[in-house]
């Protein structure tokens, strides 16, 4: 199973025959073949995975996250494209490395 990028809301299985429609937006729902699996009206954590203690490091401390939750979907969005810009930036240096060695 491949996800098609060019259809990017098709999973395409090896035959190239479609496997399943997903359509969503991180801010908003995700959906599989018309089956509702999240929305971010309803995000919660499910209580017996709540911990008194998480690393920093822990992805329930993101920015983005916490902005989300709390309904504010701007400074989420905002916050992501800051982490992915720094993503990228981190990957170019990571290539840069690897091909001066």
């Amino acid at each position: 199973m491949t996800f098609d990028i060019k259809d990017c809301h098709y999973i395409r299985n090896k035959d190239c025959k479609i496997f399943g429609i997903v359509e969503g937006e991180w801010t908003k729902f995700l959906k599989f073949d018309n089956v509702v699996y999240w929305k971010s009206k309803t995000l919660t954590v499910a209580p017996k995975y709540k911990q008194d203690y998480t690393l920093p490091s822990d992805s329930g401390n993101r920015e983005d996250l916490i902005n989300l939750i709390n309904g504010d979907e701007i400074q989420a969005q905002l916050i992501k494209e800051k982490y992915e810009e720094i993503q990228r930036r981190d990957r170019k240096l990571r290539e840069k490395v690897r091909t001066n060695i």
